[in-house]
């Protein structure tokens, strides 16, 4: 990414300190020299990364926090599923039209990854205090990166190979339904008259309950499972 972009990125040194009164981060600069305009200032443009929340998969999400140089607030950036994202947004910074947008590129085979931010008027220090979802929240929606992940050309022909040897051939994945089920059919997993089965899992319970929607040939049959642990 930093070769394609021609960023640099420059890793700290500098030892931990306990009262975290001092930012030594990692920083992250385009390698030609750019500069931003801060109160008619032109400084150079760093960004340093203050804090990173790695992806989850029960999270759906990943999050940096980072701080410009010559700014007095830390910035979060968040990208993630769409429909988990929108569930941390400002109602009114995300587009009425979002699953509308976001199924007609998944039903075209595309990954969709949403994209989100925050400013803090927060201390270094009293960011180290903070939990990741007091810092994922009251986010406001950026937009949708759209990705194409082709398939390898040797994919359909293996997939082909194996149901001709009578090896029964499944799809399991976290992606959006529609993005999965047009992969599916493309390679030849998935063909007319199989079953999808699409899963939830909702844990606002006591015991988290499990969603079943299994649909063959458009029609849907929906069940309901709890999960004792």
């Amino acid at each position: 990414m930093f070769e394609s972009t021609g960023w640099t990125l420059e890793e700290s040194e500098a030892p931990d300190h306990s009262n975290y009164e001092v930012i030594t981060p990692t920083i992250v600069k385009p390698k030609k020299s750019a500069n931003i305009n801060v109160d008619d200032i032109h400084m150079p443009l760093e960004v340093g990364i203050a804090q990173q929340y790695q992806f989850v998969s029960s999270l759906q999400r990943a999050s940096v926090v980072v701080h410009m140089r010559g700014e007095d607030v830390l910035r979060v950036y968040t990208k993630g599923a769409p429909e988990m994202l929108r569930t941390l947004c400002k109602p009114n910074t995300v587009p009425e039209n979002l699953n509308e947008v976001l199924n007609s590129y998944a039903e075209k085979g595309y990954r969709v990854i949403a994209l989100a931010t925050r400013i803090m008027e927060t201390s270094y220090k009293d960011l180290m205090k903070m939990t990741r979802d007091e810092v994922e929240r009251d986010l406001e929606f950026i937009g949708l990166v759209i990705m194409e992940n082709r398939l390898k050309p040797a994919t359909t022909g293996i997939i082909r190979e194996l149901k001709e040897a009578n090896i029964h051939v499944a799809m399991i994945t976290g992606d959006n339904i529609h993005t999965a089920v047009s992969v599916a059919k493309e390679c030849g997993i998935l063909v007319s008259g199989e079953r999808v089965v699409h899963m939830t899992v909702d844990h606002n319970h006591n015991i988290p309950v499990i969603y079943c929607e299994s649909t063959v040939q458009g029609v849907s049959k929906k069940s309901i499972f709890k999960m004792y642990l």
